[in-house]
């Protein structure tokens, strides 16, 4: 009876002791990697902060790039609108002009007392070579010497075509000057004046062309 009592005390103290000795080696074990942990945290949260650090810098450096594109996309958007509008002015101003010749037209015809007519009206527009300056015509004729292509500047012309009769020549030539004392025509000639025989013999037929 002794003998198992002390051979159940002996088997409880070894495990005692076994459970105790794994519990150490776990705690050290615990211990250890709880330390690696904290230490793996401190690494990666100071990279971390790092990071945030030189984000933070490129951030600052992109700024004023970034400020400048938002600038650069506004003064686009800024153009357009004002593209839009000239080409909606230049429109309106277009629809316009017939408007406007007559209204001056009425006005020169009230100018010359009732002395002269417009029977007829017409608008053309074509575009066309300007005129050569001497310096232009020197510039192109070196450009063609050295086989460059001379390309001539083009522009839109307007031409207003009247016709009418006027109560002799004298009223058709102040006609003509009151058109081209409005200044605005860039020119104005006297196609023909042909004496208008189904009237009086003072009665002109003539034909009109103004360029704006």
């Amino acid at each position: 009876m002794n003998r198992r009592s002390i051979n159940l005390l002996t088997w409880r103290f070894r495990l005692y002791l076994l459970v105790r000795t794994r519990l150490l080696q776990w705690s050290v074990i615990w211990g250890a990697s709880s330390l690696v942990m904290v230490g793996w945290w401190q690494l990666a949260n100071h990279r971390l902060g790092m990071a945030h650090e030189s984000l933070a810098i490129m951030e600052s450096r992109c700024a004023p790039l970034q400020q400048k594109q938002r600038e650069n996309k506004q003064l686009a958007k800024r153009v357009h609108d004002l593209k839009s509008h000239q080409s909606l002015l230049t429109r309106l101003s277009d629809e316009q002009v017939p408007f406007r010749l007559l209204g001056l037209l009425s006005q020169k015809v009230t100018e010359c007392e009732g002395e002269i007519r417009i029977d007829s009206m017409a608008i053309d527009q074509k575009t066309e070579a300007e005129r050569l300056t001497p310096e232009d015509a020197a510039v192109m004729a070196k450009q063609q010497a050295e086989g460059k292509p001379a390309i001539p500047k083009m522009r839109e012309v307007t031409t207003l075509t009247l016709n009418g009769i006027a109560d002799g020549n004298i009223t058709l030539s102040r006609f003509v000057g009151l058109l081209r004392d409005s200044q605005v025509f860039q020119t104005v000639e006297l196609v023909s004046s042909i004496g208008a025989g189904q009237e009086t013999v003072r009665t002109q037929s003539y034909l009109v062309k103004c360029s704006l």
